[in-house]
């Protein structure tokens, strides 16, 4: 076989191909994985799309920052904010602060032998973190996952200033 053609030299340039891709970097998401994703069953397509794409990118085994919106409200916020809309849609995957889109996206780059290039020299993915167990989130133990706690001035129960809208906070070791 012959010495690649400039344009097929190109396709197998893992940061030419990444260039191709919109600048957008979820904050972290220099060197890494970021993907926006739900772990919500309302509707279920939304759901396997975001378990599609979470079981490819975990194939590679690289750092992936999973963000789910429907365990803080931040990340979804966050993912507004990235995209310039109103709307959230997920899942979303990012890869060295760069787009790379969607389940159908992300699928397609799979199917072509593509998503292999765009992860190298992504760091490999840690072992499961002992805080969280991979999950991200601990309960808050200031209102045991309650959002209520008492303010003992006031005598009444009153909301966490502790933790998020699901009585959770971001793992202290790996988040």
């Amino acid at each position: 076989m012959g010495p690649l053609s400039p344009r097929n030299r190109k396709a197998h340039d893992p940061s030419f191909l990444l260039r191709s891709y919109q600048e957008k970097c979820p904050p972290g998401g220099e060197n890494t994985v970021v993907l926006y994703t739900t772990t919500l069953r309302g509707i279920r397509k939304t759901f396997e799309d975001c378990n599609a794409v979470r079981s490819t990118l975990e194939s590679y085994h690289v750092r992936i920052m999973e963000r789910d919106i429907s365990m803080d409200s931040g990340y979804r916020e966050e993912l507004r904010s990235l995209m310039g809309s109103k709307e959230a849609k997920v899942p979303a995957a990012f890869v060295r602060g760069r787009l790379i889109g969607g389940a159908e996206e992300v699928l397609r780059l799979e199917d072509e032998g593509k998503l292999e290039l765009l992860l190298e020299g992504i760091p490999r993915a840690a072992s499961s973190c002992e805080g969280c167990a991979g999950m991200r989130f601990i309960m808050c133990m200031d209102c045991s996952g309650s959002c209520k706690v008492l303010d003992e001035e006031q005598k009444k129960m009153v909301k966490c200033g502790v933790c998020n809208e699901n009585g959770l906070l971001h793992c202290p070791i790996c988040c």
